[in-house]
């Protein structure tokens, strides 16, 4: 006498390749919601608290008008999910995000172009195009830091779905 007994292995490996292939997706799309509300808080998350960035230099003429790291929302945009099979990522393709959020020091030449000044007793002067040189240090602003709050949502994250997928209810 054979008694059929239902394999819950069969629908388990099923489940489990079906989340296999969508986990890095999900993953990277938990962590661009974090990297992008980073710009919001002014900082990145870490455990219950927020560590703020450094603020903006005393010369900025308007340091109340715009977020930090926001000048035209280029940085912010251009993040983007781009994970592979075994890895979730969120990349950037602009030049300044790197500096942006490690820091370090900056040795650039910058190009000024012709342009009028004002004299103080009236009329105008104009001003050659030239380059000058700048160095300075930009603190860093790490607006992609893996934290303990993303940790702590990536792990709910798989906390959940691998409950979901061995079909454990809570």
């Amino acid at each position: 006498m054979a008694n059929n007994f239902p394999n819950p292995f069969e629908q388990w490996t099923q489940r489990y390749r079906v989340w296999r292939g969508k986990a890095p997706d999900a993953i990277s799309q938990i962590a661009l919601v974090e990297f992008k509300e980073n710009f919001r808080r002014g900082g990145w998350r870490d455990g219950e608290g927020v560590t703020a960035w450094k603020p903006r230099s005393k010369k900025d003429k308007n340091p109340k008008k715009r977020a930090l790291l926001v000048a035209s929302g280029r940085l912010k945009r251009s993040l983007r999910k781009s994970p592979d099979f075994n890895t979730a990522r969120v990349v950037t393709d602009v030049p300044y995000a790197a500096i942006h959020n490690d820091g370090g020091l900056v040795n650039t030449t910058a190009s000024i172009k012709s342009h009028r000044r004002k004299k103080k007793k009236g009329g105008f002067s104009v001003v050659k195009a030239h380059s000058r040189k700048v160095k300075f240090t930009m603190p860093q602003r790490p607006f992609m830091k893996m934290g303990a709050g993303l940790s702590k949502n990536i792990d709910k994250y798989l906390g959940d779905s691998m409950d979901a997928v061995f079909g454990v209810s809570k």
